[in-house]
């Protein structure tokens, strides 16, 4: 009976074990997705500044 229970303990710590490794794995994913976002966003808005903050004259208002 003792023996069974540790079985157990030792399966359910194999599966906890393998999905924070799964999780990790994703999170890595995840960060390096949202830091190529973030250089992908600052290349954009670098583009439409035109040194003051604004988008350049040529850029048509959002409606258009």
């Amino acid at each position: 009976m003792a023996e069974e229970k540790i079985i157990a303990i030792e399966t359910t710590l194999s599966h906890h074990d393998q999905q924070i490794q799964e999780l990790s794995e994703m999170i890595g994913a995840q960060w390096k997705e949202i830091e190529r976002l973030k250089r992908r966003l600052e290349d954009v808005m670098a583009d439409r500044e035109d040194g003051n903050g604004a988008p350049p004259a040529s850029a048509k208002p959002p409606h258009y």
